[in-house]
């Protein structure tokens, strides 16, 4: 028997003038959402203001709304900033049907 390739989340990370953009790429779900956990905490634990891009998602399951949920509150709680930039439009409705599209900061 083949075991099936474990499933990978590409990121990459660019800080700027103290402001890290993370863009995670690939799909966000149970299989891959600790990937993302352990970097945002790492960031956090930093105190670095973070803007995480959605744009390279191409899926975004419900495990995957709760790291960003998960995120956000820690950030709020612990005075980090945490910002996002939208997705594709299949992660954008993933977002605006759960409602978490009016609990988490956007640029424009």
């Amino acid at each position: 028997m083949i075991a099936a390739p474990t499933p990978h989340l590409r990121m990459t990370q660019v800080e700027r003038n103290g402001v890290v953009c993370l863009r995670p790429e690939g799909e966000l779900d149970h299989a891959t959402m600790e990937e993302l956990r352990e970097r945002l905490d790492m960031l956090e634990r930093l105190r670095k203001t973070v803007r995480l891009d959605l744009g390279g998602l191409t899926f975004l399951g419900t495990s995957g709304l709760g790291v960003l949920l998960d995120a956000n509150a820690r950030a709020r709680e612990h005075g980090v900033r945490l910002t996002f930039y939208h997705g594709r439009p299949e992660v954008e409705r993933m977002l605006k049907l759960s409602g978490v599209d009016r609990l988490l900061s956007f640029e424009p």
